[in-house]
């Protein structure tokens, strides 16, 4: 499938891997609310953009981006968005429904600051509207531990007991909150444009340090509950919804190597997104990039920009890209990331598995067999990657990489 054009690369639709499209209809003048909100495609092959969400109706499908973009109309449309004047903000899903944070939505419905519109091969998040230069970080350091409140006492009714499934809902959004550390796209861009006090908030020995989110997924919720004294229906409902919805899942280049199978075109792009979060979130200092191409080294002319560039010994960490490059020895067993075209090329001690060979990717760890199904990778263009390296590179002095 032909991917949107780079005409319109700053509009979430042109991002993704199966060539969405943002169109609005409607206009009116901007919404007056408290908060005005925004929506940022989060995953997909060509993540990283957002738009404003005025007052007005919008349309996010598929489609011929800058056709669509410059006339108005949208193709095919996978799901509307409308924003009241005070600010309200509802989904209108596709015919055949689709999900936010992990329940199926067939209605149209309200949507708050958070939540995560699962597209299949793109996710979207509805978030408040910030300004591009502010030094105050969205995303957080560290993983929370949420305060979960208590299951309600089960009902003696027949059926599905909704405040048992109302509970449910409420531990999902507080675990899916405290998982998201906000560390997306368009939140990487942001930071390379602000500056090293902002960005480089990754040092050796912390927790984020060579760590970035590979796709957003599902993972499973164990609930601080007794399901025993629900009943069977209750008990059946619950056990279908329980998972965290779309979190991230983090792949530790520090400690990890991960090797990602299937379209070369889509691995780039992800391969490119793991090496600007690693590289914009630490000291040029810390951490060095080396490209092995097998074919065209021009597909990785982005990363000549960058500040990390510069091979210094001492680093303690050097991100290789690995694109097919097969006639290779025994490669490091940390900070490589393999572009390979089937299963058979994937170099020893590789930890991590992205597959994007079958109808839904899948990502594996192959130390310990777990394999999460149907995640969304996160991937963004050449074109986001050159505007966030020369955004960094422009804070420092070259060749040497001393900060301004």
């Amino acid at each position: 499938m032909r991917h949107a054009s780079e005409h319109s690369i700053e509009k979430p639709g042109a991002k993704s891997g199966s060539e969405f499209d943002t169109t609005s209809a409607d206009f009116a003048p901007p919404v007056t609310a408290t908060q005005a909100l925004e929506v940022r495609q989060v995953a997909g092959t060509h993540a990283g953009g957002s738009f404003a969400l005025s007052q007005g109706s919008f349309r996010v499908g598929p489609g011929e981006a800058s056709a669509a973009l410059e006339s108005g109309k949208t193709a095919s449309p996978r799901f509307g968005l409308t924003v009241a004047p005070d600010g309200t903000t509802q989904l209108i899903p596709p015919a055949g429904g689709i999900t936010v944070d992990g329940r199926p939505v067939t209605s149209p419905v309200a949507l708050e600051p958070g939540q995560i519109i699962d597209a299949t091969s793109a996710r979207f998040q509805i978030g408040i509207a910030r300004d591009r230069d502010a030094l105050q970080a969205e995303a957080t350091d560290e993983l929370t531990s949420p305060s979960l409140s208590p299951m309600p006492a089960a009902s003696k009714k027949r059926g599905v007991d909704n405040d048992v499934m109302d509970w449910l809902h409420s531990v999902q959004a507080e675990m899916a909150r405290s998982m998201r550390t906000g560390f997306t796209p368009d939140e990487i861009k942001r930071r390379s444009v602000i500056g090293p006090s902002s960005f480089r908030i990754a040092p050796v020995g912390s927790t984020l340090f060579g760590r970035a989110p590979v796709a957003l997924g599902d993972l499973g919720l164990n609930l601080p509950g007794d399901l025993s004294l629900v009943n069977k229906q209750t008990r059946t409902a619950v056990g279908a919804s329980s998972i965290v919805p779309s979190v991230p899942l983090d792949v530790d280049l520090l400690t990890q190597s991960i090797a990602i199978v299937g379209q070369t075109s889509s691995a780039q792009t992800i391969a490119s997104w793991l090496t600007l979060c690693v590289s914009v979130l630490a000291s040029p200092d810390d951490v060095g990039v080396t490209i092995l191409a097998r074919n065209n080294r021009g597909d990785w002319s982005w990363c000549d920009a960058l500040p990390h560039a510069e091979q210094r010994p001492g680093r303690a960490l050097n991100i290789i890209i690995n694109d097919r490059q097969t006639d290779l020895g025994r490669l490091p067993t940390n900070g490589v990331i393999s572009i390979v075209d089937n299963h058979g090329d994937i170099p020893d001690d590789t930890e991590i598995v992205l597959d994007l060979s079958g109808a839904d990717p899948t990502l594996q760890d192959t130390t310990t067999g777990r394999c999460i199904d149907g995640v969304t990778p996160i991937g963004v263009s050449s074109v986001f990657a050159y505007d966030v390296t020369f955004a960094m590179a422009e804070h420092f002095l070259p060749p040497t990489g001393v900060q301004r």
